[in-house]
């Protein structure tokens, strides 16, 4: 069975609210929205009348919207597939909006887009047939010209055709093999199922399943508003905030990634002149007493009287004795699950499984997460989020997947890492 960790907003390690815990990445996210145009795509529901083409680019709609009002800086883009119109070499290939922070302008031309296929006078309709090859090929090339800096880049397709047309065995090897590409690029491709014409379900081992190995097939939905929860659910992706070493014991450790479930953004915070509310830098130099000249960060260093004797250190020196053991997160022994809400003395991360640290930490993840969920226990570990850090105790509370009655993840499999206070924290009211 193949397991998703794609609901978990995640973040880039920097230093917030103490030692040990990290704040919000500032780089956009990138998706890429593909709407197939062909046929059946075109075909109108019977209850609603909408055809399954407008209701895509109604949830499309939605997703740039909502980016729009709350400030988002990530970028998203729509290609539609099987038109009349090209925007390349390649037929039946139209990008209609380029991968680009979300604006008016874009919100105004995919409602003309809806209008036109609504009254059936779409400029795009129903057209040539495209290669699945030629689609990812223009994927990767829109991602390939962003000159901005992506912390995650999607591919989410609209399609109710489960094999294209004429898709020959050469064309199915160089798209498999350019999905594999892409993905090894850090680029994911996910399937959005729209309903069928014929009412069958959609059969992801016609080509799909090929492309896209690990994915799981959701119920297709005619209902816009739960469509758009799914656009927004794949096309917020993961952004890994760290990737760790879990040591089980002395010769066997797995590889895990780190994501912050919850935390306020980094603030700046900028000094201003009082007369002319100009920012003011602040420049520290540290000089020699006996003679004024200014000390190099190489001639500084550190002492400890002891006795008679007084002890230099370097800086290096100094940064060596913080360092007890090396960065990762190291088991101590299990327990019941008997963790309280008291007992948590900071904000929590989220553990997964990184199977690019070690091959295998997938498969032993989910076998220690299965076991101390069915026993319902948890797992003492001492967490060293950093080099230099002293670390601390957390808990490591497993939580199994959960889907909704459409198939759609709600809850991501994984340990919730809890922060347990020392002793001295511990403070007993008088009242």
């Amino acid at each position: 069975m193949a397991h998703e960790f794609d609901d978990i907003d995640e973040l880039d390690e920097e230093e917030y609210g103490g030692e040990g815990s990290f704040a919000f990445s500032s780089q956009p996210g990138g998706t890429l929205c593909v709407v197939d145009c062909t046929e059946d795509m075109l075909v109108k529901d019977s209850e609603t009348g909408i055809s399954r083409v407008v209701l895509a680019l109604e949830a499309i709609k939605s997703t740039f919207c909502n980016k729009l009002i709350s400030g988002s800086r990530d970028f998203i883009g729509v290609i539609l597939c099987g038109t009349a119109t090209k925007t390349n070499d390649y037929p039946g290939l139209h990008v209609l909006l380029p991968l680009d922070s979300p604006d008016k302008t874009c919100v105004d031309v995919l409602q003309k887009c809806i209008n036109e296929f609504k009254a059936g006078k779409s400029e795009f309709g129903q057209g040539q047939d495209y290669s699945p090859y030629h689609l990812l090929w223009t994927c990767n090339s829109v991602y390939t010209s962003c000159v901005k800096k992506l912390t995650n880049r999607v591919v989410m397709i609209f399609t109710n055709v489960a094999e294209p047309a004429n898709l020959d065995s050469k064309t199915r090897t160089l798209a498999v093999t350019k999905a594999r590409d892409m993905s090894e690029l850090g680029i994911t491709i996910s399937i959005i199922t729209m309903p069928t014409v014929s009412g069958v379900e959609f059969n992801m081992d016609a080509f799909y399943a090929a492309l896209i190995p690990d994915h799981e097939l959701t119920n297709p939905t005619n209902d816009l508003e739960e469509l758009s929860q799914r656009v927004h659910r794949r096309e917020t992706k993961v952004r890994m905030m760290k990737n760790l070493k879990l040591t089980i014991g002395p010769e066997l450790t797995i590889g895990v990634q780190c994501c912050n479930l919850y935390g306020a953004p980094a603030v700046k915070h900028v000094n201003l002149c009082s007369k002319t509310n100009e920012p003011v830098v602040t420049v520290s130099t540290v000089v020699k007493e006996s003679d004024r000249s200014v000390l190099l960060p190489h001639e500084i260093h550190r002492s400890c009287k002891l006795g008679s004797e007084t002890v230099i250190f370097t800086a290096e020196e100094m940064a060596q004795m913080k360092v007890q053991v090396d960065k990762g997160f190291y088991i101590l022994g299990f327990r019941p699950n008997d963790i309280k809400f008291h007992h948590v003395a900071g904000s929590s991360l989220f553990i997964r499984p990184d199977e690019a640290l070690f091959t295998g930490s997938t498969e032993f993840f989910m076998a220690l997460l299965d076991r101390l969920s069915a026993r319902d226990m948890v797992a003492l570990c001492h967490c060293v989020p950093r080099e230099g850090s002293t670390g601390y105790i957390g808990a490591l509370i497993p939580q199994r997947e959960e889907r909704d009655e459409n198939r759609e993840q709600v809850r991501a499999a994984g340990f919730n890492l809890v922060r347990l206070p020392w002793a001295e924290n511990v403070r007993k009211l008088t009242y």
